[in-house]
């Protein structure tokens, strides 16, 4: 597709119907607040969006059709920053989180985000949930079925999120799959298994139907290349939908066609 403007792991990345947003990251130096954007039907570099309103890394994002946000800080921070993605210029302050928390992951509705998971120092199974077109602090929405810390996945359609992976309380890698309302406030349930054992730190994105990892990192520090699909609609596992270029993690992925849009 082509190259962002600095070669980073674990920035965050959401998106409009038109245009992906990558924010933050970290090169082989200090982590950075630089804003990319890609026009999403062609391919080419990312172009300079704007920049963050403090450096961020292992931070999740999510968006509606207007607006993105990112969700907490590696610096236990609870920051939250928007941008409005058709116009270009640097993020602003939207509010707090409830728990500072980092290696997290994110959903939408057309309506919600949804910060789920991580680190908060230790892992985590708490959901809290803000209201994408207005400002403020986070509010409490629910649990997850398990604790999923160090970067579990997460996409969604407009009604229902799927969350995966992580690890535990004590560390373990696990390859479970949860289903989340996000219209009803409460506990998520269990969903399914992935094909491969202790995926975390890897991408996810969806259509209205699917959801699609893409790499990450498995038991023993390993990385894959294997791309997982998950039907929305069902209650079974992750299964084989082929292979990325090369092995991957510590990213994050983004559609035009996710929940937040209405998919």
């Amino acid at each position: 597709f082509g190259d962002m403007q600095n070669a980073v792991y674990a920035p965050s990345a959401c998106a409009s119907e038109t245009r992906g947003i990558i924010a933050g990251g970290k090169p082989s130096g200090s982590t950075i607040d630089v804003i990319d954007y890609v026009t999403l039907a062609s391919e080419g570099d990312g172009i300079d969006f704007g920049n963050l309103t403090v450096a961020m890394v292992h931070n999740a994002a999510c968006s509606s059709s207007t607006r993105g946000v990112t969700l907490g800080n590696y610096a236990q921070d609870n920051v939250m920053n928007y941008v409005e993605i058709a116009t270009l210029g640097n993020a602003l302050d939207f509010g707090d989180l409830v728990l500072g928390r980092h290696t997290n992951t994110a959903a939408s509705s057309p309506v919600h985000g949804f910060c789920i998971g991580g680190n908060t120092p230790s892992n985590d199974s708490s959901v809290e949930r803000i209201t994408i077109s207005t400002t403020g602090s986070a509010i409490k929405f629910g649990d997850l079925s398990e604790i999923r810390g160090s970067t579990p996945g997460g996409a969604s359609n407009s009604v229902s999120a799927i969350i995966y992976g992580g690890r535990t309380r004590n560390s373990t890698p696990i390859n479970t799959i949860e289903k989340m309302n996000m219209s009803t406030q409460g506990s998520s349930r269990s969903f399914g298994e992935l094909s491969q054992l202790g995926n975390q730190v890897n991408g996810a994105t969806s259509s209205p139907t699917k959801v699609i990892t893409m790499g990450g990192l498995l038991v023993g520090s390993t990385y894959t290349n294997v791309i997982n699909i998950i039907t929305i609609s069902s209650s079974g596992g992750g299964e084989d939908f082929g292979d990325l270029t090369q092995p991957n993690a510590y990213h994050y992925s983004t559609s035009d066609s996710h929940g937040g849009l209405g998919g």
